[in-house]
């Protein structure tokens, strides 16, 4: 048994409860939002335009609130449809990005002291110490195939460029001249300066090959290379 501050499943608020292991967590702040919450996913179980994305081969889709869906893997289907997955825009700011996530039962409150809804891919993985990375960045697409654990550092290295004075990954300007450097294990490397922007860019592009492996992406891809410049 203990005090938690639960996070609500439909407002969002935080709120006091004592949890016990042989009772159900409460999910909602109140009974207003527990019966909204229910009504949203009748609404959609009942309604027959629901238009799902065009089907994947090996895969199937989990209709979430807000209409979003997430992919997830044939094999995973039935496990995952026995909960009530939700959508929720979670990360950094200027970083956020959607995921499905779902309540957590009291064992797993006691467990882990943790009351904050757990995410799709953490579920599928055991709920690791590690991050997990959504390797096209893509966090509502959680086939297993696209999952891997990570540190934070290398969840880094699966960014993509987000602005500044270059238009390219790893690049910033240093008066008429181009400044290239990468970053490896939180430590940043100066890969030199160069006279044109793209010149530099490159530079940041062999370096990202060589020190990030599978975790690089590139200003100018080759092959199934992913891009430095925008989500695949």
């Amino acid at each position: 048994m203990g005090t938690y501050q639960i996070t609500c499943e439909e407002c969002g608020s935080t709120f006091g409860a004592v949890v016990y292991p042989s009772q159900r967590a409460r999910r909602f702040c109140n009974k207003n939002c527990a019966q909204s919450f229910r009504n949203r996913l009748r609404a959609v179980a009942d309604r027959v335009d629901v238009v799902f994305p065009d089907p994947v081969a090996g895969a199937r889709w989990i209709a979430l609130s807000k209409g979003l869906f997430a992919l997830v893997d044939e094999a995973d289907f039935a496990s995952l449809s026995q909960w009530n997955w939700s959508a929720s825009k979670t990360g950094g700011t200027g970083t956020k990005s959607w995921y499905a996530q779902r309540g957590r039962t009291p064992s797993e409150t006691i467990k882990s002291g943790k009351t904050a809804p757990i995410l799709m891919h953490r579920h599928l993985l055991g709920d690791p110490v590690e991050d997990i990375d959504h390797k096209n960045r893509n966090g509502l697409d959680n086939r297993r195939e696209n999952l891997r654990l990570v540190n934070s550092s290398q969840n880094g290295m699966n960014s993509i460029h987000k602005g500044g004075s270059s238009r390219f990954k790893g690049v910033s300007r240093y008066g008429k001249k181009w400044n290239a450097s990468i970053k490896v294990n939180y430590e940043t490397t100066r890969l030199g300066r160069f006279d044109t922007e793209e010149e530099a860019a490159r530079a940041y592009d062999e370096a990202a090959r060589r020190l990030h492996g599978e975790f690089a992406r590139v200003n100018f891809p080759i092959g199934n290379e992913r891009s430095a410049l925008h989500d695949d």
